[in-house]
Formats: structure tokens, sequence, C-alpha cells
């Protein structure tokens, strides 16, 4: 019996006074050209997974009152929704596809949307999703699960204002997936809480995870979690964190965590909270930008880093 090993790491914190944030019906539609319509009873068991999660008073709020779509995926895609109300899009992608996802809202109350991904077999798929609600609470929830020999590539942009929360969730149940997921969070007068994990629940699979950010007059509590469970052989897993404190008034804790339940493994962490450096500031305005545009080239290049691996080369049009 292989024990499960636990590591886990605060970021390296450099200048900050660290502070705890605060942290049903179903509808089918179908779009020509870029949509197929199902059946409900198909996806009972990615509803019920879509519903189990992280079981806060977020959770309760927005299974209560959501709206349900379940959409096929057959080729390229662009969605474009504003949240008006808690709504929930259920995703299946059967072939290969580059899907861009874009999430707008503003409301005086609270905001949220869930999204579940269920990528099938041998599927290699790119997918960018961009979120702005800006309502007094945000929720957004994503839920992925891949099947064998599927490869994803995802980028995530999450622009955060107010108290917000992110949930994204990665489930590696067949043999040979692979997933490199990115997350790029920018806080803007936030506070934020976002729990990031891949789960590797088969043999041979492997995960990057990447997650930077900006903060802005924001706090954040940022985990980020790699759990591989005893039967998943042979596996590798990698994340890494880098926030960038923008003024005084950010903050920010970082907690990267490995869970291991197999020896055969190859894993590792890695986090980094700062502020902007004095050695980039000085190159950039030695070569004649203002210190607000060189600021603003630096936050730039580390949106880019997560944003780039999946626009270059998949026609994706951010």
């Amino acid at each position: 019996m292989v024990e499960t090993k636990v590591k886990r790491g605060l970021g390296i914190v450099t200048d900050l006074d660290l502070k705890s944030p605060i942290s049903n019906g179903l509808n089918k539609i179908s779009i020509e050209g870029a949509y197929q319509e199902i059946s409900f009873d198909d996806n009972l068991a990615c509803v019920r997974d879509a519903r189990a999660g992280t079981n806060n008073h977020f959770d309760e709020i927005h299974f209560d009152n959501c709206e349900t779509k379940i959409l096929e995926i057959k080729g390229n895609t662009i969605i474009r929704q504003e949240i008006e109300s808690p709504t929930q899009l259920i995703l299946c992608i059967d072939q290969t596809a580059n899907i861009n996802i874009d999430l707008r809202g503003k409301s005086n109350s609270f905001l949220s949307s869930g999204i579940f991904i269920h990528v099938h077999k041998d599927v290699h798929a790119n997918i960018l999703i961009k979120s702005e609600l800006k309502g007094n609470q945000n929720y957004l929830r994503l839920i992925q699960i891949q099947e064998e020999n599927s490869n994803i590539n995802f980028a995530l942009q999450y622009y955060s204002e107010n108290q917000s929360l992110l949930f994204f969730k990665t489930d590696l149940v067949g043999e040979n997936s692979a997933l490199d997921k990115r997350v790029f969070i920018k806080g803007t007068n936030s506070v934020l809480d976002s729990d990031i994990k891949i789960i590797h629940n088969a043999s041979r699979t492997k995960s990057n995870m990447v997650v930077n950010g900006t903060l802005e007059k924001s706090r954040i509590i940022n985990e980020n979690s790699i759990n591989i469970t005893k039967d998943a052989d042979t596996c590798e897993g990698y994340e890494h964190s880098k926030f960038i404190i923008l003024d005084s008034e950010s903050d920010a804790i970082s907690i990267p965590n490995l869970e291991i339940s197999n020896n055969n493994v190859s894993c590792s962490h890695g986090s980094t909270i700062s502020s902007v450096g004095e050695e980039e500031l000085f190159y950039l305005q030695s070569r004649g930008l203002n210190k607000k545009d060189s600021v603003s080239l630096i936050t730039q290049g580390l949106e880019s880093s997560v944003v780039d691996h999946v626009l270059i080369g998949s026609g994706i049009d951010e």
C-alpha cells in the first residue's frame, strides 16, 4: 500500500502585509453551423458532477437559480454570453476544435456562471475563456473532464472586481490524456478566493499548470493543487504561480499543493509574489518609456504568457 504524500507550501512573499480575504431547469439550444442539440438523458452524469464541488454558499445560490444549456461542439466555436442571472453551460467536445468563450456581466447583485466541459477520447482542442463579471459578488465555476488520449491547451483570463470566487477543477480520467492549463487573474478593487486543481485519475497522464496574476487595490488567497491518485502510474504534474503586486493596498497568499498517492511519478511546484522589479522598470525607462507604460508592458507580458500558447497557431481570435 502506497502512503499518500502531501506537500504544501506558501509562495515567496515580498514586502506584503498579509490579510485573509473573505473568502433547474434545463434548456436545450441549437445554433445553426455551430452546435448540435443533444438530449438531457445523455448528460445526467455530467450535470450531477457539475453540481458536486466546492460546497459553499455561492454554489447554493448558483444552482438554486441557474439556467442550464447543453452544447455539443462540432468544430471551431465562438460563444459570447451576457450574464444577467446564474447560468450553466455543459460543453461536449468530441472532435478537434478551437473554442473561444467570452463571458460578460454587470449587476448590483450576485453574478455567476458555471461551465462543465467533457472532452472525449482522442480529441485535441484549444480552449480560451475570458470572464469579466462585475457584480457585487461574482462566481465562476469550471469543471473539466478528459478521456483517454485527449490533449488540451486551456487558457483562462479572469478579470475580477468586488468579491469574487474562482473554482477550476480538471479531472484526467483517461490514460495518456494531457493538459496545459494556464490562468491569468486580474484583480482590480477586489477581494478574491481562487481554487485551481488538477486530478490525475489515470496512468500516463501529464499536466502543466501556470497561474499568473496582477493585483491593484486587491487581495487574494490562491490555492493550486495537483492530486495523483494511487492507481495513476507514470504521471507528470507541474505547477507554478506568479503574482505581481501593483500598489501598497494589495496583498496575496499563494498556496501550492501536491498530493501524491503513487511513487512512480514526477511532480514539482513553485510560487512567487512580488512587486514590479526595479531592474525591469529601469531597463524599459532607459529606452524611453515612462513608469506607467513600463508597468503596463510588464503586466501585459505576464498575461500574454498565459494566453499566447492557445492563440498561436490555433486560429482563435482573442
